[in-house]
């Protein structure tokens, strides 16, 4: 007899773990959650946007499965100053877009969730999670190369460089160089979250020299997210440089060939700006 209680609690209580109603989280973590669950999401830039996606779709107590069982995702609580917009109603997918403030302090912090079947016309009822977010600036690791690049006046040149975005967030980042002469090209990469990318940034100069430069990679939406590292650029004597430089009266030659020295002149103008 005692047995036999004993397996009939047993198997009420695998029912009740098997019939027990969920929400799947899609993004940016998958996971099945069940209502009153904690879970960590990861970690974000202060003023960074991420979105918090699980679809509409479960199944009943009784087994049956709804194509659209959750109908909103909504944040109850949030930390103060937080940009939050809740989900479209029955959607497929209902994900929640989630903003820090810019100015928010290093650290973790709660949000509360609720999955809702609104009316309960399917008798889902309202299940509540939370998630915990890092808010922290490091959230993205970065390579460049060649620490030292030589290349000649006038010619093109590429620096490569590895993004890792370890963080939550899909904003793009900006790159820009700084420590060459009228230099002032940006470059816009994207890194979509837990993905890594390789950019190729151009640069051209026209000026003989070495030059201590400095490779900035920046969130977009962040100034606070950014890496940095130095690069040296040797920016050797070429024909262009010599053609651009005869306009300056730099390179002295017999009058017989100024007519030929003013054509190489125009033509180091025209090349610079193709």
């Amino acid at each position: 007899m005692l047995r036999y209680l004993y397996a009939m609690v047993i198997f009420a209580a695998i029912l009740g773990i098997t019939g027990s109603v969920t929400v799947s989280l899609t993004g940016p973590v998958v996971m099945t959650i069940s209502n009153g669950s904690s879970i960590y999401l990861g970690k974000v830039g202060p003023g960074q946007t991420f979105y918090v996606n699980v679809t509409s779709s479960t199944y009943t107590n009784s087994g049956n499965y709804l194509n659209i069982g959750w109908n909103e995702l909504a944040v109850k609580k949030a930390p103060p100053g937080w940009t939050i917009q809740n989900s479209s109603l029955n959607t497929i997918n209902l994900p929640v877009l989630i903003k820090p403030a810019p100015d928010t302090p290093t650290g973790r912090y709660p949000i509360t969730f609720e999955a809702v079947n609104i009316g309960n016309y399917s008798g889902l009822g309202t299940l509540t999670f939370t998630g915990y977010i890092n808010v922290t600036p490091d959230v993205f690791k970065m390579q460049a190369s060649p620490n030292i690049l030589q290349v000649n006046a006038g010619s093109k040149a590429d620096i490569i460089i590895s993004i890792n975005n370890t963080g939550v967030s899909d904003n793009p980042f900006l790159i820009t160089l700084t420590g060459l002469p009228a230099w002032n090209q940006t470059e816009t990469a994207i890194a979509l979250h837990h993905t890594s990318g390789t950019f190729t940034y151009g640069i051209i100069e026209y000026i003989p020299g070495v030059y201590k430069t400095a490779l900035l990679v920046q969130s977009i939406s962040s100034p606070i997210v950014y890496k940095e590292t130095n690069i040296t650029i040797i920016v050797k004597r070429g024909l262009l440089s010599d053609y651009t430089a005869i306009g300056g009266g730099t390179i002295t030659f017999p009058i017989i060939y100024e007519p030929a020295l003013a054509v190489m002149y125009i033509i180091g103008e025209a090349i610079k700006h193709l």
